[in-house]
């Protein structure tokens, strides 16, 4: 369809995409020799920020952590497995879980303004039994 006199050259376009497969493919494969173990990538524990804010300090997350559960404000792009490596580095204890909640953000008025209170994350974290963290 020749839509407002538009052709395309197809001679034109071919190669350059056959250019920019070749090299896609050339940077991603990875050669391991047979029976060699994959290694894994060790990342200093002073070189990645910790996605761990605070401890989030309410009568409900005291409540909980008398049964093991401790609760922390995380960064936006935290995950569980971030977390339960921060919790394990930062106080040298062993967590078993992590769940993580969406926290909402909403409306507000106030001094006659509208406003929005700010949303985020939070985590709780469940410990090996035994293990406790002082948050005073």
């Amino acid at each position: 369809m020749a839509l407002f006199n538009f052709k395309k050259n197809k001679k034109t376009d071919e190669p350059l995409k056959k250019a920019k497969k070749g090299v896609a493919k050339q940077e991603k494969s990875v050669v391991l020799a047979e029976g060699e173990p994959k290694k894994e990538r060790i990342v200093p524990s002073g070189s990645r920020p910790s996605v761990i804010l605070r401890p989030r300090i309410t009568e409900k997350a005291s409540s909980i952590a008398e049964k093991g559960f401790y609760t922390f404000d995380v960064s936006a792009l935290a995950n569980k497995k971030n977390v339960m490596d921060d919790v394990a580095r930062i106080y040298g204890v062993t967590p078993i879980q992590a769940h993580i909640v969406k926290i909402p953000r909403k409306k507000t008025f106030n001094r006659g303004k509208l406003g929005m209170r700010s949303g985020g994350k939070k985590a709780y974290v469940r410990l090996k039994e035994g293990d406790k963290i002082e948050l005073v």
